[in-house]
């Protein structure tokens, strides 16, 4: 068998094969285009690659960090189903206040600990969530080590954790009512732009801003739109004037985070 090859088809035998298997449909048919109005092939190969030109980004050094979601009814059991999921690899603590839980002083006290251990994402958290009163023990030498992201409506957490991100584009409502990829990313860039100039600095900006993607099943568009993200923000910080753009946490909502 290591000696035995196979001819490589050509493109034209491989047209042909798929005609026949059409039973009289156009070859024109199995083109499709989605709907920010990209063309689809039913086969790539090597020259459609090279024809393509391939803008590149250099990739955040910090990677992707997985934030699992824990359900709980108590702080006893969200901390019990933490513990278990962050010993199974995830790497943050992912919390959604759609569904408050209960709180004793005690269970506040420990997620006190492990939010200055690991990265946080807050969801559509209320300011009268009882999880918020974690942050009162965190002692002042500690709240600089708290870091990662809260999603909410209206200002929930204290003033001093400066390495929280409070104010971000959230596109998770536009993707679900309808925005196609080209929309989400436009209105990524509005929404950028109207926080920057409100800023006092666009450094101010960019330390506290983040980008939530909602992202469906469309697996490679929605790879596509992360990766063009990373060049519209570089020409997004030229145009302020900024040449070498730091990086924004991107984070990806299925139906894992980037921080």
């Amino acid at each position: 068998m290591k000696s035995f090859t196979f001819t490589a088809p050509n493109y034209e035998e491989w047209k042909e094969s798929a005609i026949q298997s059409l039973k009289g449909k156009p070859f024109e048919s199995l083109f499709t285009k989605t709907t920010e109005g990209i063309e689809l092939k039913p086969l790539y190969t090597k020259e459609d690659l090279d024809q393509q030109k391939i803008s590149r980004v250099t990739k955040p050094a910090f990677g992707w960090t997985v934030a699992q979601p824990v359900s709980a009814t108590t702080g006893e059991d969200f901390l019990l189903q933490l513990k278990e999921s962050l010993e199974r690899g995830n790497e943050a603590i992912a919390y959604n206040g759609l569904h408050p839980i209960s709180w004793s002083e005690q269970a506040l006290r420990q997620l006190a600990q492990l939010l200055t251990e690991y990265p946080l994402l807050f969801t559509e958290v209320k300011k009268e969530d009882p999880i918020l009163q974690a942050f009162s023990y965190i002692e002042d030498a500690k709240r600089a080590d708290v870091t990662g992201i809260c999603i909410s409506e209206s200002t929930v957490l204290p003033e001093d954790l400066p390495n929280v991100k409070t104010k971000g584009a959230d596109l998770w409502t536009a993707h679900h009512e309808g925005a196609d990829a080209v929309t989400e990313l436009a209105l990524s860039l509005a929404i950028a732009a109207e926080l920057a100039e409100k800023a006092t600095s666009f450094e101010e900006f960019t330390k506290d801003f983040y980008v939530r993607f909602a992202s469906d099943t469309h697996f490679f568009m929605e790879i596509a739109k992360f990766r063009a993200f990373r060049v519209l923000w570089k020409l997004f910080n030229e145009a302020y004037g900024v040449e070498n753009a730091k990086q924004v946490p991107l984070l990806a909502i299925r139906n894992s985070i980037h921080m």
